[in-house]
């Protein structure tokens, strides 16, 4: 459907808006409102939808990807309604689960496919905000099952669910997990539970051979594709 109404690159540009709105402007936006949290599910959404279109190809998509967005994407919004823990828990899940699943295939596509050039880049880029985002939803997951599972130096809340309870804020989940996966390690935010212990030290492991593989990958493509248009250039036609 989308990946024939619009093309494969274009949706990797939209795909990168839609993270960066959720990663970077929806925190903000969200932490200064008490309303129920439609603009998240919306952006949610469309990541969900725009990485699945751009991640799979088209045969695999149909099969598989929109199956799997249909019942990720039903569990995000039944969550708006129905004010279950075990739904909250399974949404975030299934919704960590989705945004792995898509960052490897987008990054397997992206590195056969879009050699060298700006899609690359911008895939590789959605790659590494997708698996952020992954570890975001388990985090949020983890503490709404134990409060005490990471510990704030300065915990920022937010209201939650559809009888806005507070809870840690989005916002210090995401920062939370791109601090972890780039290994700055602040010390303002401190798991205290194995799971959460297990999960940060994995994180990071994923966040540093993620750069190594992408910058070898990189290095190996970039002077190739140079002698390649070197030689095309040379060539007598």
């Amino acid at each position: 459907m989308f990946n024939r109404l619009i093309p494969e690159k274009y949706l990797i540009v939209l795909l990168f808006f839609a993270l960066l709105f959720v990663c970077l402007i929806f925190p903000v936006i969200r932490d200064q409102t008490r309303d129920r949290p439609v603009l998240l599910n919306l952006s949610l959404t469309a990541v969900l939808i725009l990485g699945s279109a751009g991640g799979f190809r088209r045969r695999v998509w149909t099969l598989f990807g929109v199956p799997a967005i249909f019942i990720a994407v039903g569990f995000t919004w039944t969550g708006l309604f129905v004010d279950y823990s075990w739904l909250f828990v399974t949404n975030c899940l299934l919704q960590a689960g989705c945004f792995l699943v898509m960052a490897c295939l987008l990054l397997y596509r992206v590195f056969t496919e879009y050699l060298a050039n700006w899609i690359s880049m911008l895939g590789a880029v959605c790659g590494y905000l997708l698996i952020g985002l992954c570890w975001t939803m388990l985090y949020v997951a983890l503490l709404h099952v134990n409060l005490e599972a990471l510990q704030f130096d300065n915990p920022v809340t937010a209201p939650l669910g559809i009888n806005n309870d507070f809870r840690i804020s989005f916002s210090q989940l995401v920062y939370f997990s791109f601090v972890t996966m780039s290994t700055l390690g602040y010390g303002d935010i401190v798991p205290r539970i194995p799971l959460a212990l297990t999960l940060t030290w994995t994180q990071s492991v994923i966040g540093q051979f993620y750069l190594a593989v992408l910058v070898a990958r990189l290095v190996g493509v970039l002077p190739s594709s140079s002698l390649k248009i070197q030689s095309e250039m040379e060539s007598p036609h």
